[in-house]
């Protein structure tokens, strides 16, 4: 590997000192044919492509026109399906969202008393077995003022 030398400051001790920088047909300059991707030159058209007419009779009012409709169309569609819930699948299924949505509000007072029920009989639960852990420890107590040790040992 040739190093290029940058600048000329006397170092006894490299061996590239006395060797000449390299040519400029010592590069390998062959990785450009590998990028052209089998482009073959010779197989090119030897025709310039036609242009366009320029004779074009074009309504740039009415272009804008049918722009912004068409902006506005897409503006409304999206709000449509976005916002409004009016897309098919909506609308199929109205009137069954209708019939659930008042069987909801129907059922909405059972939910809450059942709720409170649930919450009701979690406290009591709790409450029994706060007592049956103070009885154990009552117990225990006892036994160990009496020197039970038999209570303890599994």
């Amino acid at each position: 590997m040739r190093r290029l030398r940058l600048f000329t400051a006397a170092d006894p001790a490299d061996p590239y000192l006395d060797e000449p920088p390299p040519g400029p047909y010592d590069y390998p300059y062959g990785y450009s044919d590998a990028t052209l991707a089998d482009l073959d030159f010779t197989d090119l058209p030897r025709q310039r492509p036609t242009r366009a007419p320029t004779n074009i009779d074009l309504d740039l009012g009415a272009l804008r026109a049918r722009r912004k409709a068409d902006h506005t169309h897409a503006a409304a569609l999206a709000e449509a399906i976005l916002s409004r819930c009016t897309g098919p699948a909506e609308t199929a299924a109205a009137e069954e969202l209708a019939a659930l949505q008042q069987r909801h509000h129907q059922q909405r007072p059972h939910q809450h008393e059942r709720a409170h029920a649930h919450w009701v009989h979690a406290e009591h639960t709790a409450e029994i077995h706060r007592v049956l852990l103070d009885q154990l420890n009552a117990h225990a107590a006892q036994a160990e003022q009496r020197g039970d040790t038999a209570l303890f040992t599994p």
